[in-house]
């Protein structure tokens, strides 16, 4: 057992996403964040009883301004450690540790490590407000490194091209990436640094997003990470002899895979991973171009990509503890509804792939204190109904979310379910959850039904209902399981699939919309949309997915959003959903039961993908899986589980329930399942 810094449960996140949240510039502009942002505890209280055997040295550390008191539980004195030369020479007996650290900086943290005495999650802290809770950590284990900051990975990159026009350089790192920028062989001068996602992008200089200058007697580095693959460099005076980025990421030691007889799907995949793997530094970011951002909606989508990728649950808990403000909640998240809404909701799939109860509780009493605040939302109906500070998002498109808007009674609904779900398991009171979703379902279904058009109307405002058809409330419905049978029919041939209905522009509701449509079964017509829409990616140059695609915009234009030329991010979180339509709907892997300790497989065949190969991290190991014409293979290390086969499809000797044949699979031992046609 090794001794870890140790903070106020929660204090590090805080620290860490004022640090990150502040780094967003447009050119040379700085932009905060528009949303309150909390702060960690300046002045804590550390605490720990312990018996020793044998007389023992204790180190203790601090970052910070400290003080101890040693008490024997015997003769408790109360008397501060006088004289400390940073070792506590203890005698054996019983003890009571108190360590005040006080730092306005960075995270008051405590590192306490001797023979038996070692500090951990066994500590507990106050911020003295007279309540103790665990102390936090996170596998800091190194004395000399306190918890100051995030420690990225660092790699020197070199251009694939480089073109030198006078004192100007052009180059080009063949692929998206954030770095920062190396200058080597000039000491004096200024250096002005224009970068793009784009090749016009990164010479237009005068509408350009990003932008920096060096004054190289005082640096030859810029300041900090950027998103670029290409980069323009003017220089005052001679070029430099080498330009170079050094590459600043989170290395991931478990990657999913996915090969089948479609190249292009291969390359999707492929890229899709480069994309998160880019948004998955100490937070899930939506885009690490523009905003750097770390916005709720963006982030539930990433958990499950992440999920099926590379399973980073580090960065998955610290994006949750550190979006919602402390208590009490006097805002949404990010200000928006919906994004508040699906925070909660993603308790529910962290406690299936994950199942920290420890966290959960946590995260559970911070869901009720947002519960509680969007029950001062509603309307005299009953309904949702975003105040003007409220930003009622759904999607980017041009949507009327005035009055009660139909998707996000449907997005609570979801919510419900989950606190209603998340409070059995912890314990909880659950029955005031339990009468409003029924409630709310009976309402939705009385207000928002459409039956002449088979759909769920868009909204009710001032009493009137929309009449234009929306997807976005339909796919909702679909996706959280609102509706089944002949409804869900309805829905699917009238609105997903009818070309006269709006279509969605963004991979961000295209991850609900093919979410959607893969829980009603359409594998094929799924994979051909992924190889249309994020292949038409591909085919324009991409080497990371967009914040939004237009099949109908040619050229430069693809890059314009929110009315500046190059206001779109070319590498955003959610553009890499492919991991996860792949590994949820075509691989079909999902967890049994909480914490992923036992999995269900339900794989399918699709005419557009062809056979396929996988390899998809669980919680504790790793699936892989070969479907062939003829043979099954499927190997679990990790986890026992069942693999689930269309009876209709195949004639295999296994039993047979509710229509597909199941197969035990064991933890360690691969199966080879002949395919024999019916």
């Amino acid at each position: 057992m090794k001794a870890q810094w140790i903070w106020y449960d929660g204090d590090y996140e805080l620290m860490l996403l004022n640090q990150s949240l502040t780094q967003r510039y447009e050119r040379d502009v700085f932009i905060p964040p528009f949303w309150r942002m909390d702060y960690f505890h300046t002045n804590v209280k550390f605490s720990y009883a312990f018996t020793l055997t044998e007389a023992e040295d204790i180190t203790v550390l601090a970052s910070g301004k400290f003080n101890i008191i040693l008490d024997d539980v015997k003769n408790p004195t109360g008397a501060y450690v006088r004289g400390f030369n940073g070792v506590l020479h203890v005698e054996p007996g019983s003890y009571h540790m108190t360590v005040s650290v006080y730092n306005t900086q960075t995270v008051p943290a405590l590192y306490v490590s001797g023979k038996t005495v070692f500090s951990g999650k066994d500590f507990s802290v106050t911020c003295n407000d007279f309540v103790h809770v665990q102390a936090g950590c996170c596998g800091f284990t190194d004395p000399n490194e306190p918890p100051t900051c995030f420690r990225y990975t660092y790699q020197p990159i070199e251009p694939v091209s480089e073109q030198v026009q006078g004192n100007t350089v052009h180059l080009d790192f063949g692929r998206e990436t954030m770095a920062y920028l190396q200058l080597e062989g000039l000491a004096e001068g200024r250096a002005y640094v224009y970068y793009g996602e784009s090749e016009e992008e990164s010479t237009d200089r005068e509408n350009c997003e990003q932008t920096d200058v060096i004054l190289l007697s005082e640096s030859s580095r810029t300041p900090i990470a950027k998103a670029f693959r290409y980069v323009t460099v003017d220089f005052e005076g001679t070029a430099p002899q080498r330009v170079r980025a050094v590459r600043e990421f989170v290395p991931q030691e478990r990657v999913s895979s996915f090969t089948c007889e479609n190249e292009t799907l291969n390359r999707i995949y492929k890229v899709s991973l480069d994309t998160l793997q880019l948004n998955a530094r100490d937070f899930l970011l939506d885009g690490i171009k523009r905003d750097r951002w770390v916005w709720a909606g963006d982030a539930v989508q990433s958990d499950l990509m992440m999920y099926y990728s590379f399973f980073d649950v580090g960065v998955i808990e610290r994006t949750k503890s550190a979006l919602p403000n402390r208590e009490p909640q006097a805002t949404f998240l990010n200000h928006i509804m919906d994004y508040s809404l699906y925070w909660i909701i993603s308790l529910s799939d962290y406690y299936y792939y994950v199942g920290d109860d420890a966290f959960l509780k946590k995260a559970y009493t911070v869901a009720k204190s947002i519960m509680a605040f969007t029950e001062s939302r509603k309307n005299s109906q009953g309904f949702l109904e975003g105040r003007p500070e409220d930003w009622v998002f759904i999607d980017w498109a041009p949507l009327d979310n005035r009055g009660a808007v139909s998707s996000e009674q449907i997005i609570y609904l979801k919510a419900l379910s989950t606190m209603i779900t998340l409070g059995e398991t912890l314990g909880e009171d659950i029955s005031a959850y339990r009468a409003e979703y029924q409630r709310m379902k009976a309402a939705i279904d009385e207000v928002f039904w459409d039956e002449q058009s088979g759909s769920y109307v868009y909204a009710l405002y001032q009493g009137k209902k929309s009449e234009q058809i929306k997807r976005h409330p339909n796919i909702f419905a679909v996706y959280y399981g609102l509706i089944e049978g002949a409804r869900a029919e309805r829905i699917k041939q009238d609105v997903l699939k009818n070309e006269s209905v709006e279509k969605i522009t963004t991979p961000y509701m295209r991850f609900y919309e093919l979410s959607a449509l893969s829980e009603l079964g359409e594998t094929d017509f799924v994979m051909n949309e992924i190889l249309s829409y994020w292949g038409g990616m591909l085919a324009l140059g991409a080497t990371s997915f967009w914040e939004c695609y237009d099949v109908t915009k040619k050229g430069a234009e693809h890059y314009a959003m929110y009315g500046r030329k190059y206001g779109l991010s070319l590498c955003h979180a959610w553009g890499a959903s492919p991991l996860y339509l792949i590994g949820r709907y075509l691989i079909g892997l999902t967890p049994a039961c909480k914490g992923y300790t036992s999995f269900n497989l339900r794989p399918r065949r699709s005419s557009v993908v062809g056979d396929y190969k996988a390899s998809v991290p669980m919680k504790n190991g790793t699936l892989e899986i070969s479907y062939g014409k003829t043979e099954l293979c499927v190997l679990s290390q990790g986890a026992s589980g069942t693999l689930y086969l269309p009876a209709d499809t195949y004639d295999l000797p296994y039993p047979i329930e509710n229509g597909e044949y199941k197969v035990p699979i064991c933890d360690g031992e691969r199966y080879c399942i002949p395919l024999i046609s019916k």
